[in-house]
């Protein structure tokens, strides 16, 4: 996915709680997610795909997010289909959209 449109979207399904099915359509420049004061990441839309990034990390700064349990540290991670990605507890599965 070498040049990412404007109608692309990236979509989140989450896979964990009671919230599991649920669906995050990302369709803006930048979306947040997490909970404030425990941990927060965005995903931004790039020309090369979707990227998540570390935002904050509540009391314990150095806490990121991990992309199929492994912690991206504090650059930008690209996502690739199928890749799972766990925010604040949340796990949520990554899928481009066709």
């Amino acid at each position: 996915m070498d040049n990412l449109d404007a109608t692309r979207r990236g979509i989140l399904t989450i896979v964990s709680g009671k919230n599991a099915g649920d669906k995050i359509v990302l369709t803006e420049g930048l979306t947040t997610l997490g909970t404030l004061g425990v941990q927060v990441a965005a995903v931004s839309k790039r020309p090369q795909g979707f990227f998540t990034i570390h935002v904050d990390g509540g009391k314990d700064k150095d806490k990121v997010p991990l992309v199929n349990e492994k912690p991206i540290g504090f650059k930008s991670h690209k996502l690739e289909n199928g890749d799972r990605i766990e925010i604040a507890g949340l796990v949520m599965a990554y899928k481009d959209s066709e």
